[in-house]
């Protein structure tokens, strides 16, 4: 499962701060807003 979040303490909380089964691995992308819109542009169109 994949999750974009804007907040990292979010998604730390979220997973269970990586002690759930299937989620010991958290991987954290920063990506600046213009990137992440063109990306998101691109999907819908």
């Amino acid at each position: 499962m994949s999750w974009i979040k804007t907040n990292f303490l979010w998604m730390m909380y979220r997973s269970g701060w990586g002690t759930k089964p299937d989620q010991e691995i958290i991987l954290a992308i920063r990506l600046k807003t213009t990137f992440l819109d063109s990306v998101l542009t691109q999907a819908v169109s």
